[in-house]
């Protein structure tokens, strides 16, 4: 299942496996964009969010500041719990 450029890994029992992969979506529009929306996309990026916390040295040629980062992967991490939340309350309904 695709769900705006996310992969979802599923056993043959319908169950996820290792949960949402990757989503590319961003960064692929960061692509395709021009440099202030680039910049932009890729700091609200889950991946860069992700490699920002990670980053010790260059800070500055980042786009996002590791804290930053940290707070931004915290953002789609609630958003994901949430949004998991209403499609379980809908279908169990």
């Amino acid at each position: 299942m695709s769900l705006l450029g996310c992969q979802w890994s599923r056993t043959t029992s319908g169950a996820p496996r290792n949960g949402p992969r990757e989503c590319p979506l961003t960064l692929i529009l960061a692509l395709a964009v021009s440099d202030p929306l680039r910049r932009h996309l890729q700091q609200i990026a889950p991946m860069t969010a992700g490699l920002a916390i990670q980053a010790t040295t260059d800070l500055r040629s980042l786009p996002i500041a590791p804290w930053a980062g940290l707070g931004v992967l915290a953002a789609w991490a609630a958003v994901s719990l949430l949004v998991g939340g209403m499609v379980l309350r809908l279908r169990d309904a």
